[in-house]
Protein backbone atom coordinates (compact mmCIF):
# COMPACT_ATOMS: atom_id res chain seq x y z
CA UNK A 1 0.00 0.00 0.00
CA UNK A 2 1.71 3.26 0.93
CA UNK A 3 4.89 2.12 2.14
CA UNK A 4 4.54 3.66 5.74
CA UNK A 5 2.71 2.53 9.27
CA UNK A 6 -0.15 5.70 9.75
CA UNK A 7 -3.72 6.02 9.68
CA UNK A 8 -3.63 6.47 6.32
CA UNK A 9 -2.35 2.43 5.32
CA UNK A 10 -4.90 0.42 4.52
CA UNK A 11 -7.24 -0.24 7.31
CA UNK A 12 -6.63 -4.35 6.81
CA UNK A 13 -3.33 -3.85 8.05
CA UNK A 14 -4.14 -1.51 11.09
CA UNK A 15 -4.46 -3.20 14.42
CA UNK A 16 -1.69 -5.45 14.12
CA UNK A 17 2.34 -4.83 14.25
CA UNK A 18 3.73 -3.91 10.86
CA UNK A 19 7.15 -2.89 9.55
CA UNK A 20 9.06 -2.36 6.07
CA UNK A 21 11.91 -2.94 4.81
CA UNK A 22 13.42 -1.51 1.51
CA UNK A 23 15.54 -2.54 -1.20
CA UNK A 24 17.35 -0.01 -3.26
CA UNK A 25 20.20 -0.02 -6.04
CA UNK A 26 23.28 2.04 -5.83
CA UNK A 27 22.54 4.54 -8.68
CA UNK A 28 18.69 4.55 -9.04
CA UNK A 29 16.09 6.77 -7.00
CA UNK A 30 14.88 4.99 -4.04
CA UNK A 31 11.31 5.24 -4.71
CA UNK A 32 10.45 4.10 -1.18
CA UNK A 33 8.43 0.98 0.03
CA UNK A 34 5.06 2.23 -1.31
CA UNK A 35 3.00 -0.33 -4.14
CA UNK A 36 3.29 2.03 -6.81
CA UNK A 37 2.71 -0.27 -10.13
CA UNK A 38 0.19 -3.39 -9.88
CA UNK A 39 -0.68 -3.60 -6.10
CA UNK A 40 0.90 -7.15 -6.51
CA UNK A 41 3.07 -7.45 -2.99
CA UNK A 42 -0.27 -5.59 -1.57
CA UNK A 43 -2.45 -8.28 -2.45
CA UNK A 44 0.03 -11.44 -1.69
CA UNK A 45 0.55 -9.73 1.75
CA UNK A 46 -3.37 -8.82 2.53
CA UNK A 47 -4.54 -13.14 1.67
CA UNK A 48 -2.02 -13.73 4.81
CA UNK A 49 -2.98 -11.19 7.38
CA UNK A 50 -5.12 -8.61 5.89
CA UNK A 51 -8.16 -8.39 8.89
CA UNK A 52 -10.82 -7.98 5.87
CA UNK A 53 -12.21 -5.10 8.30
CA UNK A 54 -13.24 -3.20 5.29
CA UNK A 55 -15.25 -5.93 4.17
CA UNK A 56 -17.14 -6.28 7.30
CA UNK A 57 -15.03 -8.09 9.33
CA UNK A 58 -15.31 -7.99 13.02
CA UNK A 59 -12.00 -7.65 14.85
CA UNK A 60 -13.74 -7.43 18.16
CA UNK A 61 -15.77 -10.88 17.79
CA UNK A 62 -13.28 -12.71 15.78
CA UNK A 63 -15.65 -12.66 12.92
CA UNK A 64 -13.89 -13.12 9.61
CA UNK A 65 -16.58 -14.74 7.57
CA UNK A 66 -18.03 -13.46 4.85
CA UNK A 67 -15.22 -11.32 4.60
CA UNK A 68 -11.89 -10.84 2.10
CA UNK A 69 -9.43 -11.29 5.39
CA UNK A 70 -6.55 -13.40 5.00
CA UNK A 71 -5.98 -16.84 6.29
CA UNK A 72 -3.92 -15.85 9.24
CA UNK A 73 -5.22 -12.54 10.01
CA UNK A 74 -4.53 -11.75 13.43
CA UNK A 75 -0.83 -12.15 12.71
CA UNK A 76 1.82 -9.37 12.17
CA UNK A 77 4.00 -8.21 9.02
CA UNK A 78 7.28 -7.54 8.36
CA UNK A 79 7.28 -6.93 4.69
CA UNK A 80 10.35 -6.55 2.44
CA UNK A 81 9.54 -4.08 -0.53
CA UNK A 82 12.22 -5.44 -3.67
CA UNK A 83 10.08 -3.51 -6.52
CA UNK A 84 11.62 -0.35 -7.85
CA UNK A 85 11.50 1.84 -10.61
CA UNK A 86 14.46 1.96 -12.82
CA UNK A 87 15.44 5.43 -13.46
CA UNK A 88 18.91 5.25 -14.87
CA UNK A 89 19.79 4.74 -18.20
CA UNK A 90 23.09 2.78 -17.84
CA UNK A 91 22.15 0.81 -15.39
CA UNK A 92 19.06 -0.33 -16.49
CA UNK A 93 19.19 -0.34 -19.97
CA UNK A 94 15.95 -1.71 -21.67
CA UNK A 95 14.54 -1.63 -17.88
CA UNK A 96 14.69 2.03 -18.16
CA UNK A 97 11.68 3.59 -16.24
CA UNK A 98 10.50 0.29 -15.63
CA UNK A 99 9.24 -1.61 -12.53
CA UNK A 100 12.24 -4.12 -12.16
CA UNK A 101 12.53 -6.64 -8.86
CA UNK A 102 15.52 -6.46 -6.61
CA UNK A 103 17.13 -8.74 -4.60
CA UNK A 104 20.10 -9.38 -2.51
CA UNK A 105 23.05 -10.63 -3.52
CA UNK A 106 22.74 -13.09 -1.15
CA UNK A 107 19.23 -13.90 0.01
CA UNK A 108 21.01 -14.84 3.40
CA UNK A 109 20.80 -11.46 4.16
CA UNK A 110 16.90 -10.85 3.93
CA UNK A 111 16.02 -14.18 5.78
CA UNK A 112 18.48 -12.72 8.58
CA UNK A 113 16.66 -9.51 8.57
CA UNK A 114 13.11 -11.10 8.84
CA UNK A 115 14.09 -13.41 11.53
CA UNK A 116 16.28 -10.60 13.38
CA UNK A 117 12.76 -8.64 13.43
CA UNK A 118 10.98 -12.31 14.89
CA UNK A 119 8.99 -13.35 11.65
CA UNK A 120 9.21 -17.14 11.70
CA UNK A 121 7.37 -17.56 8.13
CA UNK A 122 8.50 -15.71 4.86
CA UNK A 123 6.04 -15.85 1.96
CA UNK A 124 7.63 -15.31 -1.65
CA UNK A 125 5.84 -14.84 -4.36
CA UNK A 126 8.75 -14.04 -7.22
CA UNK A 127 11.10 -16.22 -8.87
CA UNK A 128 14.19 -16.42 -11.44
CA UNK A 129 12.25 -16.93 -14.70
CA UNK A 130 15.37 -17.29 -17.28
CA UNK A 131 16.73 -21.10 -14.76
CA UNK A 132 13.29 -22.83 -15.29
CA UNK A 133 13.79 -26.51 -12.80
CA UNK A 134 17.41 -25.38 -11.67
CA UNK A 135 19.14 -25.73 -8.33
CA UNK A 136 20.41 -22.11 -8.45
CA UNK A 137 22.42 -20.65 -5.75
CA UNK A 138 19.40 -18.51 -5.00
CA UNK A 139 18.16 -21.89 -4.33
CA UNK A 140 21.22 -23.22 -1.82
CA UNK A 141 20.69 -19.77 0.00
CA UNK A 142 16.93 -20.87 0.88
CA UNK A 143 18.20 -24.70 1.92
CA UNK A 144 21.61 -23.00 3.81
CA UNK A 145 19.22 -20.45 5.83
CA UNK A 146 16.43 -23.16 6.61
CA UNK A 147 19.59 -25.63 7.41
CA UNK A 148 21.50 -23.17 10.08
CA UNK A 149 18.11 -21.93 11.22
CA UNK A 150 15.55 -24.76 11.28
CA UNK A 151 12.69 -23.08 13.13
CA UNK A 152 12.16 -20.83 10.06
CA UNK A 153 9.30 -21.73 7.23
CA UNK A 154 10.48 -20.49 3.86
CA UNK A 155 7.41 -20.46 0.88
CA UNK A 156 8.07 -19.63 -2.66
CA UNK A 157 5.63 -20.18 -5.56
CA UNK A 158 6.09 -22.41 -8.48
CA UNK A 159 5.59 -20.37 -11.23
CA UNK A 160 3.31 -19.73 -13.70
CA UNK A 161 4.85 -21.51 -16.55
CA UNK A 162 3.37 -24.44 -17.13
CA UNK A 163 2.54 -24.24 -20.39
CA UNK A 164 6.23 -25.31 -20.66
CA UNK A 165 5.41 -28.55 -19.04
CA UNK A 166 7.33 -30.54 -16.75
CA UNK A 167 10.27 -28.97 -15.25
CA UNK A 168 9.01 -25.43 -15.08
CA UNK A 169 9.43 -24.46 -11.34
CA UNK A 170 11.02 -21.11 -10.76
CA UNK A 171 14.06 -21.16 -8.86
CA UNK A 172 14.29 -20.50 -5.77
CA UNK A 173 11.07 -22.66 -5.65
CA UNK A 174 13.72 -25.53 -6.42
CA UNK A 175 15.12 -25.68 -2.97
CA UNK A 176 14.62 -28.51 -1.25
CA UNK A 177 13.61 -27.31 2.19
CA UNK A 178 11.14 -24.78 0.71
CA UNK A 179 7.47 -25.30 0.66
CA UNK A 180 6.96 -24.65 -3.36
CA UNK A 181 2.98 -24.05 -3.58
CA UNK A 182 1.28 -24.61 -7.30
CA UNK A 183 -2.09 -23.20 -7.96
CA UNK A 184 -5.68 -24.99 -8.25
CA UNK A 185 -8.84 -24.10 -9.71
CA UNK A 186 -12.46 -24.75 -9.54
CA UNK A 187 -12.71 -28.67 -8.47
CA UNK A 188 -8.84 -28.47 -7.06
CA UNK A 189 -7.45 -29.82 -10.59
CA UNK A 190 -3.99 -27.89 -11.23
CA UNK A 191 -4.23 -25.12 -13.11
CA UNK A 192 -2.93 -25.11 -16.14
CA UNK A 193 -0.66 -22.28 -16.05
CA UNK A 194 0.68 -23.22 -12.61
CA UNK A 195 4.59 -24.49 -12.65
CA UNK A 196 4.77 -28.32 -12.71
CA UNK A 197 7.84 -30.64 -11.85
CA UNK A 198 10.06 -32.66 -11.50
CA UNK A 199 12.92 -30.20 -11.08
CA UNK A 200 16.71 -30.92 -13.14
CA UNK A 201 17.37 -33.11 -10.60
CA UNK A 202 13.78 -35.31 -10.75
CA UNK A 203 12.42 -34.17 -7.05
CA UNK A 204 8.96 -33.80 -6.74
CA UNK A 205 7.71 -30.36 -6.68
CA UNK A 206 5.26 -28.11 -6.12
CA UNK A 207 5.23 -30.07 -2.77
CA UNK A 208 1.84 -28.57 -2.59
CA UNK A 209 -1.22 -26.58 -4.16
CA UNK A 210 -3.63 -24.47 -3.04
CA UNK A 211 -6.50 -22.13 -4.76
CA UNK A 212 -4.68 -19.76 -7.10
CA UNK A 213 -7.98 -18.17 -9.14
CA UNK A 214 -10.01 -15.60 -8.82
CA UNK A 215 -8.68 -14.38 -5.51
CA UNK A 216 -9.82 -11.27 -3.81
CA UNK A 217 -7.46 -9.43 -1.58
CA UNK A 218 -6.05 -6.10 -0.63
CA UNK A 219 -5.73 -3.40 -3.11
CA UNK A 220 -2.93 -0.96 -3.53
CA UNK A 221 -4.42 2.60 -3.29
CA UNK A 222 -1.50 3.98 -4.63
CA UNK A 223 -0.80 1.84 -7.28
CA UNK A 224 -1.24 2.98 -11.15
CA UNK A 225 -1.54 -0.74 -12.70
CA UNK A 226 -4.39 -3.09 -12.35
CA UNK A 227 -3.98 -7.32 -11.53
CA UNK A 228 -6.98 -9.29 -13.12
CA UNK A 229 -9.33 -6.07 -11.82
CA UNK A 230 -10.96 -3.46 -9.00
CA UNK A 231 -13.65 -4.90 -7.06
CA UNK A 232 -13.39 -1.82 -4.63
CA UNK A 233 -11.34 1.06 -3.86
CA UNK A 234 -10.02 -1.50 -1.16
CA UNK A 235 -10.18 -5.12 -2.89
CA UNK A 236 -8.76 -6.23 -6.16
CA UNK A 237 -9.18 -9.58 -7.74
CA UNK A 238 -6.06 -11.62 -9.55
CA UNK A 239 -4.77 -15.39 -10.00
CA UNK A 240 -1.35 -16.95 -10.20
CA UNK A 241 0.58 -19.11 -8.03
CA UNK A 242 1.66 -15.70 -6.31
CA UNK A 243 -2.14 -15.70 -4.94
CA UNK A 244 -1.78 -19.57 -3.82
CA UNK A 245 1.17 -19.38 -1.93
CA UNK A 246 0.40 -16.36 0.64
CA UNK A 247 -2.91 -18.39 1.64
CA UNK A 248 -0.81 -21.17 1.94
CA UNK A 249 1.68 -19.27 4.12
CA UNK A 250 -1.22 -18.32 6.56
CA UNK A 251 -2.53 -22.04 6.63
CA UNK A 252 1.42 -22.38 7.57
CA UNK A 253 1.04 -19.78 10.75
CA UNK A 254 -2.03 -21.54 12.12
CA UNK A 255 -0.48 -24.75 11.84
CA UNK A 256 2.81 -23.41 13.46
CA UNK A 257 0.51 -21.09 16.43
CA UNK A 258 -1.09 -24.38 16.93
CA UNK A 259 1.84 -26.59 17.54
CA UNK A 260 2.71 -23.53 20.00
CA UNK A 261 -0.48 -23.50 21.80
CA UNK A 262 -1.61 -27.12 21.78
CA UNK A 263 1.15 -29.15 21.40
CA UNK A 264 3.51 -26.74 23.55
CA UNK A 265 6.14 -26.92 20.91
CA UNK A 266 7.57 -23.39 21.38
CA UNK A 267 9.85 -23.69 18.29
CA UNK A 268 8.83 -26.43 15.76
CA UNK A 269 10.84 -27.01 13.11
CA UNK A 270 10.21 -25.85 9.38
CA UNK A 271 10.65 -30.16 8.23
CA UNK A 272 7.94 -30.49 11.10
CA UNK A 273 5.18 -27.75 9.71
CA UNK A 274 6.05 -29.21 6.46
CA UNK A 275 5.46 -32.57 6.97
CA UNK A 276 2.29 -31.57 8.01
CA UNK A 277 1.01 -29.35 5.19
CA UNK A 278 2.30 -31.97 2.55
CA UNK A 279 0.16 -34.74 4.91
CA UNK A 280 -2.39 -33.42 6.78
CA UNK A 281 -4.32 -30.81 4.98
CA UNK A 282 -6.68 -30.92 1.83
CA UNK A 283 -7.04 -28.14 0.03
CA UNK A 284 -10.01 -30.03 -1.64
CA UNK A 285 -11.70 -29.32 1.90
CA UNK A 286 -10.07 -26.44 3.44
CA UNK A 287 -13.13 -24.00 3.91
CA UNK A 288 -12.10 -20.29 3.30
CA UNK A 289 -14.16 -17.32 3.34
CA UNK A 290 -16.91 -18.11 0.72
CA UNK A 291 -16.04 -14.69 -0.73
CA UNK A 292 -12.33 -14.98 -1.70
CA UNK A 293 -12.43 -17.85 -3.98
Amino acid sequence: DIGIVSSLLHKDFLNKSVAFLNYVLPGITDDGPSDLESGHGTHVAGSIVGTGVLSGANLSSNNFSESYSGTAPKADLYFQAMEILCDSLPICGGAYNKFVLITPTDLNDMFQSAYNYGARIQSNSWGDSTNLGDYTQQSVDVDTFMWNNKDYTILFAAGNNGTYGAGSILPPGTSKNTITVGASVGDSSIASFSSRGPTDDLRIKPDVVAPGSNIISTRSHVATGILWGHVSVDYENSGGTSMATPLTAGIVTLVREYLNKNKNITNPSSALIKAMIINAVSYTHLTLPTKRI
